[in-house]
């Protein structure tokens, strides 16, 4: 029989078809009682045999919510790669607020930054231009007084 205590939920487009499913197969499975979510290697029955638990089927049909019960035995959990996630501190509204603003102001700064080195990097190449085309003048010059 199945065990009572174990419940599964999963949700399909279409509950005929997921429940036609033959043989062992990978879905996502949700655990009822801890509300993990889980990749996992499956098999579907329709009846309560040894080894299976209560898997609630559900989808959305015309605006509303639809459930199906068959029973489902997990072969194998599938282990998925552990993503490097963000990890968000809790703080109160005054400090996020200060944060914020610190960054913002971060963020200015370093837009400052970049034009004024932008502007500076321009007028130094200006500079550049006039000083060859200068030397030129004066060596043309030079040239022509010989």
């Amino acid at each position: 029989m199945a065990d009572e205590s174990r419940t599964y939920r999963v949700f399909a487009p279409d509950v005929n078809e997921f429940r036609r499913q033959k043989g062992e197969f990978e879905q996502e499975l949700a655990d009822e009682n801890t509300k993990e979510h889980f990749q996992a290697r499956i098999v579907l029955s329709d009846e309560p045999l040894e080894g299976y638990d209560l898997l609630i089927v559900q989808s959305k049909k015309m605006g509303s919510d639809y459930h199906e019960q068959c029973y489902v035995k997990i072969v194998e959990r599938v282990e998925e790669d552990e993503e490097a996630g963000t990890i968000f501190r809790g703080q109160r509204l005054g400090q996020r607020r200060g944060y914020m603003l610190e960054s913002m102001l971060q963020e200015r700064e370093q837009k400052k930054k970049d034009v004024m080195t932008t502007q500076l990097e321009e007028r130094l190449k200006k500079k550049q231009e006039l000083l060859r085309a200068l030397r030129e003048e004066q060596s043309e010059r030079t040239e022509q007084e010989r």
